[in-house]
């Protein structure tokens, strides 16, 4: 009875880490989230993984700081767009 037992939690816990490796590889693809243009360069989801290992080493605060430099040094940072009508004469 006891083995049985044993035999049916170790079929689980297989059967759960192949749902996960299911899961993860093949269901949740970070290259569905990007843009076309990214997808074709090699080693894009490494490097995502990489950055996303760096980040989780930093507060909330530091991660929020670290946006708004990076925001700040964009072409566009600070303009203001506004809807315009052209005339057709």
């Amino acid at each position: 009875m006891v083995c049985n037992l044993l035999i049916l939690i170790q079929f689980l816990c297989v059967l759960l880490l192949f749902l996960f490796f299911f899961a993860f590889f093949f269901l949740f693809r970070p290259t569905e989230f990007l843009p076309v243009e990214y997808t074709s360069i090699r080693g894009v989801e490494a490097k995502m993984y990489k950055e996303q290992e760096g980040l989780s080493k930093k507060s909330h605060l530091q991660i929020e700081e670290a946006y708004i430099n990076q925001c700040s040094e964009l072409k566009t940072y600070g303009a203001v767009f506004f809807p315009a009508r052209v005339r057709e004469q």
